[in-house]
């Protein structure tokens, strides 16, 4: 297993360093779960309450600008009906891991340790979107709640018209992020961005931000640039230094904030310092099996191929062929 680089991995993989380590997987630290509605401003109503907590679900994605979750609870005293949930409440929640203390953050692009997010207490704010009840009993109701990072919110609200001549996407998705930061300087979120390569022009035509954000990504090119070798001796012309990627991605870490940056600079900066995680597929084909602490938490339950070869489509698409299709305007007809 690949050599741990945050306090939280080592205190899984050596316990006996530690004497705050995890217990089981999953094993966290929640200190607060409350929910604000405009109904009653300025009241918070805790819902974090051994006889009330159900499960707490967030979901980081590469491909989804925000962090997404959800939250499910028993309601024993209609709350849902005194609050109320209408759909526009905001649910704060602070939590950390145990043996994460002492862990830093920094997101500036030329270090490479930037993709360690904080593991010490986090607090996220999210907007419920949706409420849903999934379970009734005689003295109770159990409801689910949708969560959606505030952001979201703020960028639905907003648009951007604007052209930029001459100017990089790396500077083009700063500039619309400090707008959009102007709305949320109470959540205290840092930016880290990956520069840039190629100035362009381009008109921003009454896009929210993350639309824009969005379009930048599926354009950019890094701006990062591969080390390239020449054999010694060689008097051949030395090979042309290509950029590090292009296969852009923005979206937010929990307790860090938003990253937007190329998948092969992340591939290649756990490569540089020689520390590539080893994960194993462990699907839970039986209740009640008892794996070690270690192997659960650096395990994948499931995984999907989200496409395979396709021998006969391809066919007939000409990947193993050629196929001719002649247009003639004038007649408006085609020969293949």
């Amino acid at each position: 297993m690949a050599e741990a680089f945050t306090k939280t991995d080592q205190a899984i993989l050596d316990p006996k360093e530690t004497s705050d380590a995890p217990l089981s997987y999953g094993d966290f630290r929640l200190y607060e779960v409350s929910i604000e509605s405009p109904s009653n401003p300025g009241i918070l109503l805790h819902l974090n309450s051994p006889t009330m907590f159900v499960q707490l679900d967030i979901y980081e994605d590469l491909f989804s600008n925000v962090l997404k979750g959800e939250y499910t609870f028993k309601d024993t005293q209609g709350w849902a009906e005194m609050i109320p949930l209408i759909g526009d409440e905001t649910l704060v929640v602070s939590y950390s891991t145990p043996g994460a203390e002492g862990t830093q953050v920094d997101t500036q692009s030329q270090d490479s340790d930037s993709q360690t997010a904080s593991e010490e207490i986090i607090e996220q704010r999210f907007k419920v979107f949706d409420c849903v009840e999934i379970g009734t009993g005689d003295i109770l109701k159990i409801y689910k709640l949708s969560l959606i990072s505030e952001e979201y919110m703020f960028s639905k609200k907003m648009k951007v018209s604007r052209g930029y001549k001459g100017r990089s996407y790396s500077y083009m998705t700063k500039d619309i992020m400090k707008k959009l930061n102007k709305e949320s300087e109470h959540l205290n979120k840092k930016l880290y961005i990956e520069e840039t390569s190629s100035p362009q022009n381009v008109i921003v035509p009454n896009w929210t931000p993350f639309q824009a954000i969005n379009f930048f990504a599926s354009r950019s090119l890094s701006a990062d640039i591969e080390p390239v070798e020449q054999e010694e001796g060689s008097e051949n012309s030395p090979p042309i230094a290509r950029p590090t990627g292009s296969l852009f991605v923005f979206y937010e870490k929990f307790g860090t904030g938003f990253f937007y940056e190329s998948i092969e600079s992340m591939i290649l900066k756990q490569k540089l310092k020689e520390n590539i995680p080893l994960y194993q597929y462990s699907p839970k084909l039986a209740e009640n099996t008892i794996f070690s602490s270690a192997l659960q938490y650096f395990s994948v339950e499931q995984f999907d191929v989200v496409s395979s070869f396709r021998t006969l489509e391809n066919l007939g698409r000409g990947m193993f062929g050629s196929r001719l299709i002649a247009y003639d305007p004038i007649r408006m007809k085609y020969e293949d």
